[in-house]
């Protein structure tokens, strides 16, 4: 369905509109220099009964948070390490990722939750989770800093430690729970300031001991086991080898550590990564250096345990998980070759054949073709408590799960919610097409969405026409989509790479670039822009990595599409810190959508003081100078942006310095009061988003502004503190939605109920919708009339009294805006202002948009008529002109119509029509409004037809809105 096709549907054919307010609502109308929008889409509001229109107002004062956050994640299918999973009996199963945090699934994988939605800070690499025997809602996880608990399922967590300093061991368990006993967790890791790596807590984590004296002062623990039918035999993988306790914790022994040798392959220490028993007792263990089998003649007495090889090494590596099945079969395999399987406690194994089905396909790969393998990164493979035949095992790509023992394998469902895909560069729109969004991840490319992400799923991913591990900061498109050019870093060789597309997404092609001119880069390109409306012409700059050769060899510039590069901006910015592949942040590249030969770029240039700072070329490029105006001296700009749609409009953040815009193109700059703290920025159409802090905040919160940064009001809330927010996108064609990048993209809608009506006090009245001659809302926000003749009027209607007759209170300025789009010959829209009276009596003004005169020809029409009536019979005339604008049917313009008062019942009305980038004005005009009463009328919109032609009109509206 297309973004467009989410509208109102209290306002179809059947569903007839309230005309009265409650008093409740009445007085949210008092708010200072807010709007009147009617969404896209309001999710969650088409089931509303008949005349429920108004109850679904919502409050929205300056500063103050949504009634609601309405979210949806679009998880690109995964995409990243799935590294550790942890089930319950009961069948709830938990997983976590290196980059992406902690999640839940109620149904076996299908779908998943992000338990990390409260987070205020960034702390989603994982390295360890457990879930308690007695409750499947208390669980716990570690990560780098800190350790966590939950005792609700992950919907809200305890920080118990945060002096933690582990790294992630593949395959280990590095905190259990012990059997049969949920206020005792087991936990290996490092703390500051503290000696020893294994600790212990009897009272579910609020105070803890070190374990085992000074045994694990200087020894590295990596993974705990406690069967449950011994719970006083803690067995602990460490480097150095496999240490077991048979008095629950008291005394150690070392029971294996490969007879004190190093692993021959590596060079490196004997590593215990994984531990399983069966029931009788019999042990397994990967290690780095091979799979052992570990039997006793007494469990109970340390000194009697064997180890014995029975996984060799392959490709020099051991095995890295190991498994207890229900059966007491045992499972282990390595992150690259095989998954065994022993069902004679680990005498013998069986090679599984690990075939991956061609169904479902992560949107970044191709279908699997016969004899395709599970994809690498076995680290820990988990059984189904409720399906003995379902496993679960993490991947180098996604998770997989089998549902017949291991033989064939699936990833789980496309779009099923778990979000790996890190995604660190600012989406993109195409200028022309606005059910298209572009995505840039890491490892997998570029990814394409074409229904502006109401689905929650991709359509299309570079990787699955070019297999590489590629990672790009933002893709460049032509207006109308189909040609996509995306410049990065190939991971595997550390080069330039640069993707081409000419069908808007569904395949690229690799550009060679041997003979371009672009020097080598081992970080790849950084930052990339094209010029409006020409992919073709684009600048790249290059990377930087202290570590590693070819170290930013400056900005350069095609006009060919990278057949060819030249250096640009002579030698400034040569060897400039200007970011890597995983961090592009210390620099920020942008075109002026108006100004169309104007960059902007800003540097932080930690290691070249003199680079630091904001740049501006009028050029296309070519040649580049500091603006005379810096917005914070010769402090770092932490991100820059440019509206598109408003010249010279630059906004920058500077951290603790706070926000600020310039609207000379970086001339000058002005702060915008009220952020303690802003890190990132976005905008467009005058629509602001920033995530930052005002007042008392002590974490960085989403904040959007209607009107530049005058005011601004918090879209975060409650289950979204997006803490892993790499950067934002505001939305150039629907209000209100912020998209997200960080794990995979999630973007912030209006709330469900978002139908807001919140005006200053000239607008205190009353708000109310009115058909009128037969016009109604049709679905997709079609404004829809099926008979014949006149200028038939209907929507959103301002008037203080909820009936057909105006008699509004006095107005001052206000300005009506709205995105449209014809959909047939002669069909044409129309904004209308009564003034006084009623509409039989009153002056009214109306502007008049594609609507075909024998006069005139087809155009833009401003008329002011005094004393006259709907059709403008009977009134005076002041002005009645034409301007010749012929629309295209199918594409989307942007109307603007401005009324200010000049005294004396005065008033002048400027009207505007933009192209579909809301950047380039097609046709303007103006109209003295005279004889104003002291009372004005209603604003809404007309349907209007060829010279009063018979048959149906339709015209698409979108992001209507009323501001003062």
């Amino acid at each position: 369905m297309r973004r467009e096709d989410f509208w109102e549907q209290a306002l179809l054919p059947g569903n007839p509109p309230k005309t009265n307010l409650s008093p409740s609502y009445q007085t949210m109308f008092s708010l200072p220099r807010t709007f009147l929008l009617i969404p896209p889409r309001l999710r969650g509001f088409a089931s509303a009964a008949s005349g429920c229109l108004l109850a679904a107002v919502c409050h929205l004062a300056p500063g103050t948070a949504f009634a609601q956050v309405a979210d949806r994640s679009i998880p690109l299918d995964c995409g990243g390490w799935v590294s550790g999973f942890a089930v319950h009996s009961s069948g709830r199963l938990y997983a976590y990722g290196d980059v992406f945090g902690a999640w839940r699934s109620n149904d076996a994988g299908q779908s998943w939750k992000y338990l990390q939605g409260n987070f205020t800070v960034n702390d989603n690499f994982v390295t360890g989770m457990a879930v308690a025997s007695g409750s499947a809602d208390t669980l716990a996880f570690i990560t780098e800093k800190n350790f966590y608990k939950s005792t609700d399922g992950g919907t809200t967590w305890s920080t118990l430690l945060s002096n933690m300093t582990t790294t992630l061991d593949r395959g280990a368990s590095p905190v259990i729970f012990q059997p049969g006993n949920d206020s005792e967790v087991w936990l290996a890791g490092a703390r500051a300031g503290l000696t020893g790596y294994l600790w212990r807590s009897t009272d579910g984590g609020a105070n803890w001991s070190k374990v085992g004296g000074s045994t694990f002062d200087a020894v590295r623990v990596t993974t705990i086991y406690v069967r449950p039918e011994f719970p006083d035999q803690i067995w602990v993988g460490a480097v150095g080898g496999l240490y077991v306790s048979t008095d629950h914790g008291a005394n150690w022994t070392l029971v294996w550590n490969n007879g004190g040798a190093n692993n021959p392959p590596d060079g490196k220490p004997p590593t215990v990564w994984a531990i399983a028993r069966r029931s009788d007792g019999i042990g397994y263990f990967a290690a780095n250096v091979s799979g052992y089998r570990v039997t006793a003649t007494d469990f109970t007495n340390a000194a009697t345990y064997v180890a014995t090889a029975v996984i060799s090494r392959v490709n020099g590596s051991g095995p890295v998980s190991a498994c207890v099945l229900v059966d007491n079969s045992f499972v282990s395999g390595d992150n690259a070759s095989y998954v065994k399987r022993s069902t004679d406690g680990g005498v013998n194994w069986t090679a599984l054949g690990m075939d991956l089905l061609s169904s479902p396909t992560p949107v970044y790969l191709n279908p699997a073709t016969p004899g395709t393998k599970a994809a690498a990164g076995r680290s820990v493979i988990v059984q189904d408590p409720t399906n003995a035949s379902r496993w679960f095992m993490t991947g180098g790509k996604s998770m997989v799960i089998t549902n017949d023992s291991g033989s064939t394998w699936s990833y789980p469902p496309n779009g099923s919610g778990m979000a790996g895909v890190m995604t660190m560069g600012k989406v993109r729109f195409p200028r022309a097409n606005r059910s298209m969004v572009l995505v840039s991840g890491a490892d997998q490319g570029a990814f394409v969405l074409t229904d502006g992400g109401a689905s929650g799923k991709a359509a299309s991913c570079s990787r699955t026409s070019i297999d590489k591990h590629a990672t790009f900061h933002e893709v460049m498109s032509s207006d109308d989509g189909m040609t996509l050019v995306a410049a990065g870093c190939g991971q595997e060789a550390n080069v330039n790479i640069l993707y081409r597309s000419t069908d808007g997404g569904v395949t690229w092609s690799e550009q060679s670039l041997a003979s371009s001119g672009l020097p080598a880069s081992y970080e790849g390109v950084t930052r990339a822009v094209a010029a409006p409306g020409n992919v073709n012409d684009f600048l790249v700059l290059l990377g930087y990595n202290s570590g590693k050769p070819n170290n930013n060899p400056g900005l350069y510039r095609t006009t060919d599409g990278g057949a060819t590069f030249t250096k640009v901006g002579g030698s400034s910015f040569d060897g400039v810190d200007t970011g890597m592949r995983y961090h592009q942040e210390n620099s920020y590249l942008e075109t002026d959508g108006v100004n169309t030969a104007t960059r902007y770029l800003a540097l932080r240039s930690a290691n070249v003081s003199s680079a630091r700072g904001f740049w501006r070329s009028t050029d296309s490029g070519n040649t580049w100078a500091k603006t005379t105006g810096q917005p914070f001296g010769t402090n770092w700009i932490h991100c820059m942006v440019v509206d598109p749609t408003i010249a010279g409009r630059v906004w920058v953040t500077g951290d603790y310095l706070g926000l600020k815009r310039s609207d000379d193109g970086g001339d000058s700059w002005v702060t915008v009061t009220g952020f303690t703290n802003a890190a990132r920025v976005d905008a467009a159409n005058g629509w602001v988003a920033v995530w930052g802090r005002r007042g008392s905040d002590t974490w960085n919160k989403l904040y959007y502004s209607a009107d530049n940064g005058a005011n601004w009001t918090e879209m975060t809330g409650t289950g979204y503190r997006y803490s892993f927010l790499k950067d934002l996108a505001v939305d150039p064609w629907n209000f209100g939605e912020v998209w997200i990048s960080g794990i995979s993209v999630n973007v912030i809608n209006p709330p469900a109920a978002w139908f807001t009506f919140a005006q200053s006090a000239q607008f205190s009245g009353n708000f109310q919708v009115i058909t009128n001659n037969g016009v109604a809302w049709n679905a997709g926000g079609y404004l829809q009339h099926a008979s014949a003749g006149g200028y038939q009027t209907s929507t959103m209607v301002y008037d203080t009294t909820p009936d057909a007759t105006p008699t509004n209170a006095a107005f001052g300025q206000f300005t009506v805006k709205l995105d449209f789009q014809v959909t047939g010959a002669g069909n044409g829209l129309g904004i209308y202002f009564y003034n006084g009276g009623n509409r039989t009596s009153s002056a009214h003004y109306r502007l008049q948009v594609n609507e075909a005169y024998s006069s005139g020809g087809t155009g833009e029409r401003s008329r002011w008529i005094t004393g006259a009536n709907m059709t403008g019979s009977g009134g005076t005339s002041q002005k009645d002109s034409y301007i010749s604008t012929a629309l295209t049917t199918g594409l989307w313009y942007r109307l603007e119509l401005s009324v200010t008062p000049t005294g004396g019942g005065n008033a002048t009305a400027t009207t505007k029509v933009y192209d579909q980038h809301g950047s380039t004005v097609l046709a303007s005009d103006s109209c003295n409004l005279t004889g104003l009463g002291a009372t004005t009328g209603e604003i809404g919109l007309s349907l209007l037809n060829a010279n009063g032609a018979v048959g149906q009109r339709d015209v698409l509206v979108d992001n209507f809105r009323i501001l003062n």
